[in-house]
């Protein structure tokens, strides 16, 4: 009988001292001040003093260690071990690295005659649509002027050859009836072509160059996000 009772005693004893480890523990940890920095980090601290522009404290791991100061323009909040809050600024402010996509800087371009030029160098319709790529403006404009390109070469070619064979015959002398109508259909295709066609669109391949070399882009894809972590939720920004 006494080995029961005595059995019994020891682990009401038992449990006595587990509970009063645990309400040691719980009162300790409630004991701590959280300091909540705008960053997001979080500090366990022992609050010393609250002043005007900084706050005091000690780390509640070292509190017997050095004291440390932190601007109250750091700080979101703070809470107190007695369950208070003081809030130092109305949103947290956790902003991410904000990815922003900009035109970058390209080698200025040339042109003369419907030939564009970098550095001197011609280049073709291919080199120069990679280069202004990233100017959706100017690639469309450069574009629309050289949609029709290889269809304009066959005609200047077959007016050309209009008026070549004409001059021939008039060298050999062995002009026929349809050299004269050829003769004039090849030279009223050919300053259609001149006067009506390739000017416009050499201008436009001018005008191309000079967006492109100014920066312009009204499509432009430039923008930035930012995402702030607000008390409510998530709040997200995008800028054009």
């Amino acid at each position: 009988m006494l080995n029961q009772i005595r059995k019994k005693t020891q682990k009401m004893s038992k449990l006595a001292v587990t509970a009063v480890i645990a309400m040691f523990i719980a009162s300790a940890v409630n004991a701590q001040d959280i300091i909540k920095r705008k960053n997001g980090d979080e500090i366990n601290a022992k609050i010393l003093e609250v002043g005007t522009n900084e706050v005091k404290y000690k780390r509640f791991d070292n509190q017997s260690g050095p004291t440390y100061t932190i601007l109250k323009s750091e700080i979101f909040s703070i809470q107190y071990e007695n369950g208070i809050y003081d809030f130092f600024s109305d949103t947290p402010n956790f902003e991410t690295p904000t990815p922003t996509i900009e035109n970058k800087s390209q080698p200025q371009l040339t042109s003369k005659k419907g030939r564009v030029f970098r550095d001197g160098k011609v280049l073709n319709n291919k080199e120069i649509r990679a280069i202004m790529a990233d100017n959706r403006e100017a690639l469309d404009l450069f574009n629309r002027a050289t949609k029709n390109e290889g269809l304009l070469t066959l005609w200047a070619c077959a007016s050309g050859g209009l008026i070549g064979w004409f001059g021939v015959e008039l060298l050999l002398g062995k002009g026929g009836e349809y050299t004269a109508p050829l003769f004039l259909i090849g030279a009223g295709s050919a300053a259609i072509l001149l006067i009506f066609i390739e000017p416009p669109r050499l201008k436009k391949i001018d005008e191309s160059v000079k967006i492109f070399n100014s920066g312009s882009n009204k499509f432009s894809d430039s923008y930035k996000i930012s995402v702030s972590l607000m008390p409510t939720g998530v709040g997200l920004n995008l800028h054009f």
